[in-house]
């Protein structure tokens, strides 16, 4: 009748008759009900405590957080959702809370806040196939109409096009497109980059 544990425990009395030799054995199973507890003892991003409807700012550039999460009840389960693969500004991060019960549940959620990044650095910078760098002159041969330049960011960037009043956001960096022709932009994913191809008719 001690030291029981959630779920079914076994209690066992043993009758020895005055003889000492006659014995009779009695069982009863004591069933304590599995706990609904879903509180979490430890709760922390990257060290600090947080508690749900939290907001963590990070510095720009955070990929991941490391998260701790530890419930109460030992019996309980913990999923962790988030936490890496971290893009600038708001990302959740939640983490579910399974009572001991199998059935009560509570969602902790907290917003990780990438800030946005200064970094305006290009990898990458030709026009048809030439390295260029800024104030470069490029000379082409007469009645050349067009000419393709190729940008690779090695970070996040906003595209904006000098005769297009809309913006294309893929990432934190702010790249502006000018020209005294009317520029078409075409933005595809090569590899691990973003790239930018820009045709100017």
């Amino acid at each position: 009748g001690t030291d029981l544990q959630p779920g079914e425990n076994s209690l066992v009395v043993t009758v020895t008759a005055a003889d000492g030799e006659t014995t009779q054995v009695y069982t009863v199973t004591l069933n304590v009900a599995l706990g609904n507890n879903t509180e979490l003892a430890v709760f922390t991003v990257n060290g600090s405590d947080v508690a749900d409807g939290d907001v963590v700012d990070l510095a720009p550039y955070t990929t991941e957080v490391e998260v701790v999460a530890e419930a109460s009840d030992p019996d309980a389960t913990v999923v962790i959702e988030g936490g890496t693969d971290l893009q600038p500004g708001e990302n959740s991060l939640t983490v579910v809370v399974t009572a001991a019960d199998g059935e009560t549940t509570a969602e902790y959620n907290v917003t990780l806040n990438v800030a946005l990044g200064n970094n305006t650095d290009l990898a990458v910078f030709t026009v048809n196939g030439s390295d260029v760098a800024d104030g470069d002159s490029v000379d082409l041969e007469p009645g050349t109409s067009e000419v393709e330049s190729h940008i690779v960011f090695s970070s996040s960037l906003t595209i904006s096009s000098s005769n297009n009043n809309s913006q294309t956001v893929l990432t934190r960096l702010q790249v502006s497109t000018t020209s005294d022709l009317n520029s078409g932009i075409r933005i595809r994913s090569l590899s691990n980059n973003l790239n930018l191809s820009s045709v100017w008719s």
